[in-house]
Order: C-alpha cells, then structure tokens, then sequence
C-alpha cells in the first residue's frame, strides 16, 4: 500500500511512463514474436564486432552478424523487468484491475519465454543468439571506400587481401562494397605510402549460422539480476555457477 498522495503521483505519470514502456516493446521487438533485439548495430561502424550502443554495454560481444534474427538476453530481461514494475505501478495508481493484471501476465509469460529463447542447454547458460559463428579468426583486409550511386554518401569497408587483389587483377566478378553502399570508389592509403589495414574476424566455413552466441558474461547474468528466476527454478544452481 502506499500513501494517497504518492497514489495521485503514480496515478498521474502511469500514461507516460505506460506509452514510453509500450514504444520502447515496439521499438525494440525482435523478428519472431515475443523476442527482443537492441536495434541499431550497423556492420559497417569499422568495430570487430558491431557496437551495440543502445544497450549500455556498447562494445560486449554479440553475434559476428548484424541481422533481424538477433536476440539480446539482457534486454528481454529488461523488457520482463520492466512489466513487472508497470503492474507494480499500475496496482499502486489505482488503475483497473484487467490493466494489473494484463501486465502481470506479460511478466509471468516473457519469463517463461526467456528459457526458450535464451537458455543454451549444451552450456548451461543464457545466451544472446543470431547469425553467429563461434569458431574462426582475425584476419588483415584492405579498408576501401564504397559510395551510393549518387554519390551523396560513403562508408568505409573491409575487403578481404585475397578479394582485393583479384579484383585489382579482373578475377572476380564478387561485388567489393555492401548492397546500400555498392559503388567501389577507391582503397585508403595508411599515410605511408601503402594500403590502410584492419583485423576483421573471419568465421570458420560453415559454421556462421543461427546459434546461440558463446560468450559469458555481463548478459548471461541478468536473469539472476533482475530477479526474474524464482528459487525453484532449474536454472538457478548453473547460473550461480558462473559467479
């Protein structure tokens, strides 16, 4: 229970905070139902692995490829957190009670989503997924300069030395540049009179798929630390391993 006027406080900022919550869902929703990816990661900011900067945790690993498939457990975490506090809220405000328990629904079914779509049974933790591949190596390409085909804007793209030099030499007909910025313009210099370098990670063939990304840390976490796992659940005992 709560005093009547922090009552009247929640009551007149629950229609922000619930439209905020309900755009942050929508914004943030994954490609299949009930899932959530952070967007924004673009594949060509120049990182080893794209930064996802509207998580918070701008440059943890995620999957070697930016694609829709993608899955952040920390922020179906988040979003799971999130509608438990908005009954919380709604409860405390005085709302009807199908709005309480419409929220409290939601939180009791992405926590129940979040073992399948997080939980990586072979390694006993959760996990992001997309379009990863947990095996390869770093390799040195070639940073070339591809543009729109009008010309109004440019990225900076690594090619592989083996890609470079055929083209250089009419071996390949493989386009240089990304489908958005498809027109090759010109490779940069390094300042000291040859090409300007970069380590990007190449997969192992045919390991790049949809799978879950095999990194611990920060996010296989947060499960535990929104206190979404009850005492009994199964999960609890692996995931305390990892502490």
């Amino acid at each position: 229970p709560v005093d009547a006027g922090t009552a009247a406080w929640l009551a007149a900022l629950l229609p922000s905070v619930e439209k905020w919550f309900l755009w942050f869902m929508e914004s943030q929703k994954g490609s299949e139902p009930g899932s959530f990816r952070w967007h924004g990661r673009d594949p060509n900011d120049g990182k080893l692995n794209a930064m996802t900067l509207s998580s918070g945790l701008d440059d943890y690993p995620r999957a070697s490829a930016v694609s829709d498939k993608e899955r952040h457990v920390d922020l179906h975490s988040w979003v799971a957190f999130g509608a438990a506090v908005m009954a919380r809220i709604s409860e405390h405000a005085g709302a009807p009670k199908s709005k309480v328990e419409e929220y409290r629904s939601m939180h009791e079914e992405l926590v129940t989503s979040l073992d399948r779509m997080h939980w990586d049974q072979d390694r006993k933790r959760y996990c992001d997924f997309g379009f990863h591949s947990n095996e390869g190596k770093y390799a040195p390409h070639v940073v070339v300069k591809c543009g729109t085909p009008d010309g109004s804007n440019s990225v900076e793209h690594a090619l592989s030395v083996d890609h470079y030099q055929q083209m250089q030499r009419g071996a390949t007909k493989k386009p240089p540049c990304p489908k958005d910025f498809p027109k090759f313009l010109f490779p940069l210099g390094d300042g000291q009179g040859g090409l300007l370098m970069k380590e990007k990670f190449v997969p192992k063939a045919k390991e790049e798929r949809d799978q879950f990304v095999d990194h611990t840390g920060y996010v296989s976490l947060f499960p535990l630390l929104l206190r979404l796992l009850p005492p009994e659940s199964p999960r609890l005992a692996d995931v305390l391993e990892l502490l």
